[in-house]
């Protein structure tokens, strides 16, 4: 399931470390209407990289992300409202919230390593790449209000 040569440290992990902190609010926004978080980095890298994105994301990606990351995700939330009642099931919480991450970190470098292939050296803007996305992560994408992302990217 993860393909061979998959590097975990990568200039898009690099970038999503450097920009999360700061763009984590509208992202997780758009998360909760169900964009996803990683494939919205991607494509902020790849605007920042000038490369168009790609299309439809490939099988391997999307199963990591459907078996791996979700799951992981759907355990954690279930222990979110417990806490304040349970506070000895923090430590199991931020467990499984570590493992997310490390699913997410796979997961952008599987992007990483299907993105690598793309042109860069366009000039692209952060809408186009954003729309691209938010297209593919529903069925409905007039859902998803990405004007607050894009603020926030315009204070990078």
């Amino acid at each position: 399931m993860i393909p061979k040569g998959l590097l975990l440290q990568n200039p898009l992990w690099d970038y999503a470390l450097s920009v999360y902190p700061r763009l984590s609010q509208p992202l997780l926004e758009l998360q909760a209407c169900g964009a996803r978080v990683n494939q919205l980095l991607a494509a902020l890298w790849c605007t920042d990289t000038g490369r168009v994105w790609p299309g439809a994301i490939p099988d391997p990606i999307e199963r990591w992300h459907t078996e791996e990351v979700l799951p992981i995700r759907k355990r954690r939330m279930a222990l979110k409202p417990l806490l304040s009642e349970y506070p000895q099931l923090e430590g199991l919480y931020g467990s499984y919230k570590q493992v997310e991450l490390n699913c997410e970190r796979v997961e952008l470098a599987m992007l990483y390593q299907w993105l690598e292939s793309v042109r860069a050296g366009n000039e692209i803007s952060y809408a186009h790449n954003i729309a691209a996305v938010v297209n593919l992560n529903g069925s409905e994408p007039q859902r998803y209000d990405v004007a607050d992302l894009l603020s926030a990217v315009d204070q990078l």
